[in-house]
Order: structure tokens, then sequence, then C-alpha cells
């Protein structure tokens, strides 16, 4: 499904966006970015205190801290979701748009996965879905390039661009 998300963004640059109803691909890109412009920044924020957190001497502190704040971040992406969802699109990118959102609601319900896995102090399944939140990352955001997005698109680990 996320290779299908991938490859509708990839098809919609070729398409172009002439005679569509709704907002252009560009105009739609420049709202959504400004959507995640300041979510990106909030999710950074809270990748600071996970780092601080993870630096803790105590490692109950550490797993439920962490937890606390990977709740968190899922449900500022979850927000941000919701203001992108009630944004126009274009109508030929309605489609890969919803399967976009979705592919990151999946990401964000696989973040709530690995706050129950440091709850559990489950050190295998961490690293088990630390690497699939990454990878899905990776994926929504080479979606979200293809859309013409920049903020949306940036890696919440990176440093800022400017």
């Amino acid at each position: 499904m996320l290779r299908t998300a991938a490859a509708l963004g990839a098809s919609l640059l070729l398409t172009g966006c002439g005679g569509e109803d709704g907002p252009t691909r560009e105009a739609f890109a420049r709202e959504a970015d400004a959507v995640c412009r300041p979510a990106l920044a909030q999710l950074r924020a809270v990748k600071k205190r996970i780092d601080a957190a993870a630096a803790g001497a105590d490692p109950d502190v550490v797993f439920a801290r962490s937890a606390a704040l990977l709740r968190e971040g899922a449900a500022i992406s979850r927000a941000t979701l919701d203001r992108i969802e009630a944004l126009e699109e274009p109508s030929a990118m309605r489609d890969a748009v919803g399967a976009w959102v979705a592919a990151n609601r999946r990401q964000a319900a696989l973040t709530d996965e690995l706050a129950a896995a440091f709850d559990a102090q489950d050190e295998t399944r961490i690293a088990q879905l630390s690497g699939r939140v990454d990878e899905l990352e990776d994926t929504n955001n080479a979606t979200a390039r293809g859309f013409g997005m920049r903020s949306c698109a940036e890696r919440v680990d990176a440093s800022p661009q400017g």
C-alpha cells in the first residue's frame, strides 16, 4: 500500500494539473506545508525531549518518559493530519492524498505501539517498531515530496532547512 501511495504521487508529477477542480497542486502543497511547518517544529521539540530523557540514569524513568513523549508526538501528527484532511486538494490528487494521509495515520499508530513497547520495556519490540516507523516516515516523506510539499516531507530528526 505504501508503494502504491508513492507511485500515485509520482504519477501526479507526470500528469500535470491543468483543467482540474479545486486548487492547483502547487497551491495545495503550499497550504499543506503551512499546516506542517509548526507541527514539524513541535515534533522536533518532542524529539529533543526524548533525546534528553534517553540520557537519564534511571531506566524506569527513561522508558516511561519516552513512552509519554512518543504518544505526544503521535497526537501532534494526528491533529496535523486532521487539518490537512480539511484542506481542499486538487481533484486529480484526491485519492493519492487520501492514501498518503492514511499511511501517515498508520505511522502514528505504529508510534503508539512503540510507546507501548517502551512502557513494557521490551527492547526487542522497540528496535523492531523503531525501524518500521523510520521506514514509513521515509516513504511518507517521499510521497509528500512528490506532491511538491517541503515541510511535510522533512524528517523530524533532520536539521531544519531554510
